[in-house]
């Protein structure tokens, strides 16, 4: 027993291990609730729901011509319909509640059936009529959980009710979809910055950004880079549905997955309640990541009152929501040599809810409602959890009005939709942190060591505009079996505003190793930023150079816009479609039909050829395609395998096309355009000069003039001692760049001559362009196993096709386009610099005293690798990509540097099995009165073309965002696990009403390992020799033996060093196919080129401790009373506990995933690297335990506690 307990203690932190043991625990869980729930086994537009169904006669044949009538008794809105000659009715355009529908016929007795109507579901409506009176009534009584016999759509539905009882961490309304299979939610702040203080709701592995979000029938989704405008508060949404797989036909463009709310309404009784949250952290809250005891406060007050305007004929419905929350954010930075500075900053964040609606019964049984939303959030952080000490103020402001109008006229069903939003963001700057001494030592300039920053953001200023003016239309004609489903909808929607990058200040980013002990005037050594100098390591934080210096401009477009000169962008979105709902027999059902969908404005597609282009491949100077011809094709089967109700088979298959954001729009137009002040970037270390627009000559000092500072001087020295210099080097690049005009546009492909990652960030769209779509296809079986308990099992499988990743088409760096003749100069001058004869005696002890003088009580240095680079023997990208004639390797066409099209060649699969349970249970045993059950458990593999967003961090793989291919000879080659690719998830929720009074609620999630991608280290200069393994002029290769998302796949913390071990045995020390070429032309020895270290890098073993990426738990907990006071009033105290035990989670998604377990490997050129898949221990990784999010978020983050008080009435 005793070594049985040390062997478990020991590999208690193996993720593997850990999974298997908490499956375990959550299995025996789950089999505690069906224990319990055992007695109870014995005893559509987006925006409205449907009936449909068949009136037969006892021997199951369909009744003619039956008269029905749709009751809704909460408003007293009644519609009456007739079936066809079958029996077979559909009443469409309903909004969701709780109907009573009655059926008469001549010879029958009456019957009447309460269903239950939600939002984008078809509700069995059949129903059996029985010889007898008129006069006589029989009630069906409906089950609180049933099969869906009618649809193939996978979806899921969360009422208000279930709404009202979930303990949902931070009330955020995305949130709502955490327990739908397959389902993930991350901070928004994971993709784009605009994006704190929302979430995102990922389908299929996918990384979030591409699901399309509805408030009543209303588009409210971000076109510029995803996820939602707004958020919702919970206290104003009726129901909530996820869909994710055979989308209903009216469902507009996406590929992953859809979400529709419905707002609450009005009825004929006052009804409503007043919330109230507070959550502080000294109220059982747990200690911050590093163990920091920080100050957290939150108070959320919220409210709703609805009620009658005129009795069954109009009604109302208000709400509000209100967050305050004031938090010191923890700056960790142990572990690092900064580790002196972890402290925290004032992080305040707030939001507000508004929500009005009115609901009116018009005659004939038609109903209309005009809605109106306001939303405003402020929040103080850094993007993607970094920026500690240079955050940003993060401000959105959206009104949001729409209106409904749906009606039938006999056999045909009508629904209108008219809205229109804006959506206005701004970052600028949080100078109470950024400016403040005591964070900020380098005053006038952004600086980011690691994970340190200080300074300035980047990112501000920024305004992000959108607006959306949308009409839609669904209708439906039923016609014997048959109801025939059409629709159409357009949306005219801007962009628009500014981002100038740097603008404030510039940015130098360094690492660790960009220290000099012998060159560190300021006190504190590795300790103080100031003695860290920009040309020891101008890799700085995955860059090429060290300093970035901002235009100064703002706008990526000429297009007027929102009261801007220049920055805004159009789209013209037009969709239709027309299908078919058979009826085939009582128990099949067919649906089919075809969508069409045509974007404006997402592809450049309205600009001219540029045939210059041409001369690098055929084609890429054509005029961008406009793609007119989106038709996407669908199909679905259910079939009721007994009759009964009780057990159905679907199945379906579809196409479907993806949005192409905005963003991804700004990084091609500004290239097209021969003239414009647009933004745009330039940089500095290890180049000492800066190529401005509309001048011959490049600007080599920081105030331009001959005598100024020189810029090679403070590429070289402490950044302490020059950050003034830097910051005067910027506005004096500024002002040229203004004194320039429009007439020089810079990034204009003709004048730069380059585009793409290593140039200006910009990349050019393949003018073959074709929309990203998916191939969607779904197999399943619904069970219901007891009177209330369903049981369903899917198969899904997405196939992603057409997504953009970027690719040099002119190859630069790649060993094929190697220049003897340049390669020989690069040679010679850095001789010539270094006072050396010949190569040998500049490898020699003390060999190259010209460029590497006596400093400090130190002799001369010898050559090195960045000495060869600055001169020429190096890829053209290593100098900013511009095409330069020093460079030994250039691209294809050598008028032209590095060229970056965004090709729609990345490709996806996801592929997952699927199985809910849910159960709804009055009186299952003595002592509990009702139990509401939820159990969702997926496995799945996702897997994609692998790009640069996979590098580096524990996910990534946003294929919706335009990353870099990893090698541009092979895009396909490196396919793997990425994004959010997670093997096992399970998810769950318990609601248990105890006497009456007594609720608990609980949450549960149990999610398997995120993958990483091993990757070579990178250094800026002479990468193609160190780290471009296929010679195709990328650098940071995919180690050899791996591939993308290999680490938590394919190897693990107990077998990487076998990975390592390989490599090093087969790799280390040789050369790469550039410094083949450099040996072959005799231009350097293969002993020179070892000595220099540019050779493949030597990987660092990982200890014998190593930990995985880590899993996932969570485990929420409420505990509520219900006071009542007679039949009208409730009051409701409670208390929530999330992450109730406190579990230590780690290697969270995105951007927040990059502090720990990075898949940069440790190796001879990063020694000093740590948090990495092979220098990462158990002891090591506290300090880097995930935290609080953006917003409200806190998914995995330390304990906390929230008290609250509910007045329902």
């Amino acid at each position: 027993m005793r070594i049985a307990l040390l062997y478990f203690m020991r590999n208690l932190y193996d993720p593997e291990l850990r999974f298997k043991f908490w499956s375990f625990q959550l299995a025996l869980l789950i089999l505690s609730f069906a224990l319990v729930a055992a007695p109870s086994f014995a005893q559509v537009t987006n925006a409205t729901g449907t009936i449909q169904g068949t009136v037969t006669d006892p021997e199951g044949a369909g009744i003619p011509n039956v008269k029905l009538t749709l009751l809704q008794p909460a408003t007293g809105s009644s519609k009456m319909i007739t079936a066809t000659g079958t029996g077979y009715y559909s009443a469409g355009s309903l909004v969701p509640g709780v109907y009573k529908v009655t059926a008469e016929a001549a010879g029958f007795s009456t019957v009447s059936k309460v269903i239950t109507v939600q939002v984008g579901i078809a509700a069995n409506g059949d129903l059996k009529l029985v010889v007898g009176s008129a006069s006589t009534m029989v009630e069906v009584q409906g089950n609180a959980v049933s099969v869906d016999s009618q649809q193939t759509q996978i979806s899921g539905i969360l009422t208000q009710e279930q709404i009202q009882n979930l303990p949902v961490n931070g009330r955020n309304f995305l949130d709502l979809a955490q327990l739908q299979p397959g389902v993930q939610i991350q901070d928004g702040t994971n993709f784009d910055p605009t994006k704190n203080g929302f979430e995102s709701i990922s389908f299929g592995g996918r990384f979030g950004r591409s699901a399309r979000l509805e408030l009543d029938g209303l588009d409210i989704s971000d076109e510029n880079v995803g996820t939602t405008t707004q958020n919702i508060s919970q206290t104003a949404i009726e129901e909530f549905q996820v869909a994710q797989s055979n989308l209903d036909i009216t469902t507009s463009i996406t590929s992953s997955g859809s979400v529709d709310i419905v707002s609450r309404s009005g009825t004929n009784l006052i009804h409503g309640e007043g919330d109230y949250f507070f959550r502080d952290k000294r109220a059982g809250g747990a200690d911050f990541p590093g163990g920091q005891d920080n100050y957290l406060q939150r108070n959320d007050v919220s409210g709703g009152l609805g009620g009658p305007i005129v009795p069954d004929k109009a009604f109302f419905f208000i709400s509000a929501e209100n967050y305050t929350q004031h938090l010191a954010a923890p700056v960790s930075l142990a572990g690092t040599p900064l580790a002196a500075l972890s402290s925290s900053y004032a992080a305040p964040y707030s939001e507000m809810h508004l929500l009005g609606r009115t609901d009116f019964n018009l005659p004939h049984g038609a109903k209309a409602f005009l809605r109106g939303v306001y939303f405003n959030n402020k929040d103080t952080g850094g993007f993607g959890g970094g920026n500690n000490y240079s955050p940003y103020l993060n401000e959105n402001n959206v009104p949001n009005v729409g209106g409904g109008l749906d009606f039938l006229t006999g056999n045909f069903s009508h629904s209108f939709r008219v809205g229109y939003f804006k959506f206005f963001n701004e970052i600028t700057d949080a100078t109470s942190v950024t400016q403040n001494p005591a964070f900020n030592s380098t005053p006038g300039i952004n600086l980011e060591i690691g994970a340190f920053s200080s300074g300035t953001n980047d990112l501000a200023p920024q305004q992000t505009v959108q607006t959306n003016k949308q009409f839609k239309y669904d209708g439906s004609w039923t016609k014997r079996n048959h109801t025939l489903r059409y629709g159409a909808g357009v949306n005219h929607l801007l962009g628009g505003g500014l981002a100038s990058f740097f603008g404030l200040e510039p940015q130098v980013s360094l690492n660790y190793s960009s220290f000099d002990p012998n060159n560190s005037p300021f006190a504190g050594g590795a300790a103080n930023p100031q003695n860290y100098i920009p040309n020891l390591n101008p890799a700085g934080n995955g860059g090429n150079a060290a300093i970035t210096i901002g235009n100064g401009q703002g706008f990526d477009t000429e297009i007027p816009q929102f009261g801007y000169p220049g920055g805004g962008e159009h789209d013209w979105r037009i969709t239709a479609y027309v299908g078919d709902q058979w009826k085939v027999s009582s128990r099949l059902n067919l649906n089919y039909g075809v969508r069409y969908i045509r974007d404006t404005g997402r592809q450049d597609s309205d600009l001219p050829a540029i045939p210059e282009l041409n001369a690098i491949a055929p084609g890429l100077g054509d005029k961008v395609n406009q793609p007119n011809s989106n038709f996407g094709p669908q199909a679905g089967i259910s079939w009721d395998l007994t009759g009964k109700g009780t057990t159905v088979i679907r199945a379906g298959a579809g196409i479907y096309y993806e949005n192409n954001v905005w963003n991804n729009v700004l990084f091609d137009r500004p290239v097209r355009l021969a003239t414009g002040l647009f933004f745009g970037d330039v940089t500095a270390c290890p180049s000492a000069s800066i190529i401005v627009p509309g001048r011959t000559t490049p600007l080599t000092t920081v105030d331009g003039t001959p005598t100024g500072t020189s810029i090679a001087s403070i590429c070289s020295s402490p950044v302490g001692s020059d950050s003034a210099q830097i910051a005067e080097l910027q506005s004096t690049y500024q002002s040229l760049v203004k004194a320039a005009g429009a007439a020089a546009n810079g990034n204009y492909i003709l004048n730069a001559m380059a585009v793409g990652p290593n140039v200006n960030g910009d990349s050019l769209f393949l003018p073959q362009y074709k929309t990203p779509e998916s191939y969607q296809m779904n197999i399943g079986i619904q069970r219901q196993l007891s009177k209330n308990t369903v049981v369903t099992v899917d198969y899904l499988r997405n196939v992603g096709e057409h997504f953009l990743i970027g690719i040099d088409e002119n190859h630069v760096g790649a060993a094929r386009n190697y220049n003897a003749t340049a390669a020989q100069a690069a040679v010679t001058a850095t001789l010539a610099g270094c006072n050396a004869t010949s190569v040998a005696r500049a490898l020699s002890p003390g060999g190259c005293p010209g460029l590497h003088p006596a400093s400090g009580g130190t002799g001369p240095g010898s050559v090195t690798l960045a000495d060869f680079s600055a001169n020429g023997l190096d890829s053209e990208n290593s100098g900013g990509g511009v095409p330069n004639s020093i460079y030994a390797f250039g691209g294809n066409n050598a008028s032209f540097g590095q060229m970056s099209f965004l090709t729609p060649g990345g490709r996806s699969t996801y592929n997952a099995l699927e199985v809910t349970v849910t159960q709804r249970v009055k009186n299952p045993v003595r002592g509990i009165t009702a139990i509401d059950l939820t159990g969702a458990y997926t496995y799945s593999h996702f897997s994609g073309t692998g790009t640069s967003a996979d590098i580096g961090r524990s996910s990534g793989g946003d294929q919706d965002f335009g990353a870099t291919a990893l090698s541009n000879d092979n895009p396909s080659a490196f396919y793997g696990s990425n994004s959010l690719d997670r093997h096992q998830q399970f998810s769950g929720s318990l609601g248990l009403e105890i006497f009456k009074n007594l609720r608990i609620d609980s949450i549960a999630h149990l999610y398997s390992s995120l993958s990483t991608t091993p990757s070579l280290a990178t250094q800026g200069a002479g990468d193609i020799f160190i780290s471009d393994l296929d010679g195709d002029g990328t650098t940071g290769d995919v180690v050899a033996g791996a591939n993308v998302g290999s680490f938590m796949r394919q190897f693990n913390a107990h077998n990487i060093n076998n990975l390592i071990n390989s490599y090093n045995s087969t790799n280390a020390g040789q050369l790469t196919p550039a410094g083949k070429a450099v040996v072959n032309s005799g231009v350097l020895t293969a002993s020179q080129l070892a000595s220099l270290g540019a050779v493949q890098q030597t990987l660092l073993p990982a200890p014998a401790n190593q930990v995985g990426n880590d899993i996932l738990r969570i485990w929420d907990l409420g505990l509520s009373y219900n006071y009542k006071f007679g039949a009208a009033l409730t009051i409701q105290p409670s208390v929530h506990a999330f992450n109730i035990l406190n579990f230590a989670n780690f290697d969270a998604p995105g951007t927040l995933g990059t502090v720990r377990e990075l898949g940069v490997l440790g190796s001879n050129i990063n020694s000093a690297a740590t948090g990495t898949i092979n220098s990462t221990t158990y002891a090591s990784q506290e300090a880097y335990r995930v935290g609080l999010g953006t917003g409200v978020y806190a998914a995995g983050a330390p304990r906390q506690l929230e008290f609250a008080l509910k007045f329902l009435f």
